[in-house]
């Protein structure tokens, strides 16, 4: 290859040799860059030279936990979970526990027995519920004639309140109509009367999950059958409610 004698002179033999593969490469890296851009077009190398494609920092300080002048983390952006629970619209619950019974004027009533209830209502306000509530009340009674035990059935249906004193501690009260019914045992006849019925109760919310809420309540009754007497059950129950 001629080189001009500027060159020449200015260029010993060995840097003009390496200028001579230098400027013979060229053709090929020109090549290879047009390759790419015709691949990768023009819409890659804007991206890729664009500073909102490269990391900042800043970007990196938004993604990590907000921190106090202490460098505790900072709990004021972070929501707690509402533990209050809402009570509004329907209500309905189920309660059941044993129950003692006590009878005043009337014969082959009394001992130990158990209690089942279910209940209905409506909310009237955030701690105040309407209740409708049926009560079945049974203690079981030895039977010297058949020798097979018979259950006295002490039935009530009341409408009440219940009252959130505190928000899981309530109270409830109600009053209604009772029946009676005492099987035929002992060579007695069967027996059956209407009546009065009281009932309250108080109890506490062991557990609430959204609208359904898990009690522990004493309740109390106090049945009165006219001409025949008064039957009173105080014991304890659970119950599971659905406000």
């Amino acid at each position: 290859m001629e080189y001009p004698r500027l060159l020449q002179f200015a260029c010993p033999a060995r840097r003009r040799s390496r200028l001579a593969n230098f400027l013979g490469a060229g053709p090929t890296v020109l090549s290879t860059i047009a390759v790419w851009l015709a691949v990768a077009g023009p819409a890659e190398l804007v991206a890729y030279a664009s500073p909102q494609s490269q990391p900042t920092d800043k970007a990196a300080t938004t993604d990590k936990t907000a921190t106090t002048a202490r460098g505790q983390p900072d709990r004021s952006s972070q929501s707690s979970p509402d533990k209050k629970p809402s009570r509004k619209g329907f209500a309905f619950g189920i309660s059941a526990g044993p129950r003692q019974i006590s009878a005043l004027g009337i014969d082959n009533v009394g001992g130990p027995g158990a209690t089942f209830a279910l209940r209905f209502g409506t909310t009237a306000g955030e701690n105040l519920l309407w209740i409708f509530q049926f009560e079945n009340t049974t203690d079981p009674q030895s039977n010297s004639v058949g020798g097979n035990p018979t259950l006295n059935n002490y039935t009530s249906l009341t409408l009440g309140v219940q009252y959130y004193v505190q928000e899981f501690f309530w109270v409830r009260g109600g009053a209604g109509v009772a029946g009676l019914l005492i099987p035929a045992s002992n060579g007695k006849e069967s027996k059956e009367k209407g009546g009065v019925a009281f009932s309250a109760a108080g109890g506490y919310d062991i557990f609430t999950r959204g609208i359904f809420a898990l009690s522990l309540e004493l309740g109390l009754i106090a049945n009165l059958y006219s001409g025949e007497g008064i039957v009173v059950g105080l014991g304890f129950g659970a119950a599971t409610n659905w406000y």
